[in-house]
C-alpha cells in the first residue's frame, strides 16, 4: 500500500513542531474514546517502568521531570530503511529526542512544569514518560491510515469508473449522430437513384423493370442494410423458437413411409423429406438456393427427423446472412415500393 501524506490543514497546531516533516497519520488524545485513559494506567506496571527508567535516565535533557508527563498526539513519519543517511535508504522515519534512535512513530509528551522543549519520542522513551501505552496508540493510528487509504483508493476507483462511463456514453451519443446523418444521407441518395430509374425506364413492364433496378443500382446506393439485419434477427429467432413447431404441424407422411414437409419462414421457402433407403433412413432439405441430401443414413425415420430439424435450425440462419437471401429480400421490398 502506498502511502499518501496527509495535508497540513489536518496537523492544525503541530505545523510548527514537526519542522516540515512529512506526516502520514495523526491520532490525538481527544479522539480516545471514554474509559482508555484510565485502561491505560491499569496495563502500566510501576515496578517495570521502574526498572526501565534506571537504565535509560541517563539519557533524559538536563532539567527534564521524571514524571508528569502528558502524552498528546501520535505522528506517522512513514517507514524508514536505516539510522544513518546512505543512498538506499526510505525517507520515512524521524528521532527520538531523547534517545536519538530512529523511529517511524513519534509521540508528543508536554509537562506543565517543563517548558524548557517539546519532546517527540519514540515508543521505548513513551513508555517510560507518557500517561498511556504507545504500543496501543500507535495500533489505532495504522488501522486508521489503512483506514484512510483504502477509502480514498475507493474514490478514486468511483471517480475513474465515472470518468469512463461518461466518455462511453459521449462516444455512443456521437456514433449515434453519426448514424442518423448517414441514414439521412443515404435515404436521399436512395431516393434520388430510385427516381432516376423509374423516370429510364417507363413504359417497360413491370418485372422488367425491377430486374433492372436490382442489376444496375450499385451496392452504395442500395437501401441500408439496417432493415435487412433486423430481417436475419427475426430469421434467427423464428429458427430457434418456432421452426420446429411449424414443421411438426406441416408434416405428413406418405404411403410408402416418406415423411414430407413445406413451410415458409419469414418469406423463406423451406421443405424436406425424410425417406427410406437401403434398409436405412435419409433426409433432404431445399432452401431458396441449395438442396442438400443427407451422407449419414439413420436406423429410423424419428432419428433421420430430428436430424433433419436439427440441421435446418442451424441452416436457416446463415441463409438469411447469404448474398442470395439477401437480394431477394431487397428485390421483395422494391416489388412492394413500386
Amino acid at each position: 500500500m502506498i502511502l499518501e501524506p496527509i495535508p497540513e490543514s489536518e496537523i492544525g497546531e503541530y505545523r510548527n513542531l514537526l519542522r516540515g516533516q512529512t506526516v502520514y497519520g495523526v491520532f490525538r488524545r481527544r479522539d480516545l474514546p471514554p474509559g482508555v485513559l484510565q485502561l491505560m494506567q491499569d496495563r502500566r506496571p510501576a515496578e517495570l517502568l521502574r526498572i526501565k527508567k534506571s537504565r535509560r535516565w541517563c539519557s533524559l535533557p538536563h532539567g527534564c521531570p521524571q514524571t508528569g508527563f502528558r502524552w498528546e498526539v501520535v505522528f506517522d513519519f512513514g517507514p524508514y530503511k536505516s539510522t544513518y543517511n546512505g543512498p538506499h535508504d526510505l525517507p520515512g522515519g524521524t528521532q527520538c529526542d531523547i534517545c536519538h534512535t530512529w523511529c517511524r512513530y513519534g509521540h508528543f509528551l508536554v509537562h506543565p512544569a517543563w517548558k524548557a522543549a517539546e519532546l517527540v519520542v519514540g515508543r521505548d522513551c513513551a513508555v517510560l514518560l507518557s500517561d498511556l501505552d504507545p504500543a496501543w496508540a500507535e495500533k489505532k493510528l495504522a488501522q486508521e491510515v489503512r483506514r484512510r487509504m483504502r477509502a480514498r483508493r475507493l474514490a478514486q476507483i468511483e471517480e475513474e469508473n465515472r470518468r469512463l462511463t461518461e466518455e462511453a456514453e459521449r462516444r455512443r451519443e456521437a456514433a449515434f449522430r453519426l448514424g442518423q446523418e448517414a441514414a439521412a444521407q443515404q435515404a436521399a441518395d436512395n431516393i434520388a437513384a430510385a427516381m432516376l430509374q423509374d423516370y429510364g425506364q417507363r413504359g417497360r413492364p413491370r418485372e422488367e423493370r425491377l430486374v433492372s433496378c436490382i442489376s444496375n443500382v450499385s451496392p452504395a446506393q442500395m437501401p441500408s442494410d439496417l432493415p435487412w439485419r433486423q430481417w436475419c434477427a427475426t430469421v434467427r429467432q423464428r429458427a430457434a423458437f418456432d421452426l420446429r413447431e411449424a414443421i411438426s404441424s406441416a408434416a405428413y407422411s406418405s404411403h410408402q413411409g416418406n415423411t414430407t414437409f413445406r413451410v415458409i419462414v419469414a418469406g423463406i421457402d423451406v421443405s424436406g423429406t425424410v425417406y427410406p433407403k437401403e434398409g436405412g433412413w435419409r433426409y433432404v432439405w431445399r432452401l431458396p438456393s441449395a438442396v442438400e441430401y443427407s451422407k449419414r443414413q439413420f436406423q429410423s425415420r424419428a432419428k433421420a427427423y430430428e436430424a433433419l430439424v436439427a440441421h435446418l435450425e442451424r441452416a436457416l440462419p446463415q441463409y438469411a446472412e447469404s448474398e442470395h437471401a439477401k437480394q431477394a429480400y431487397l428485390a421483395s421490398t422494391l416489388r412492394a415500393a413500386i
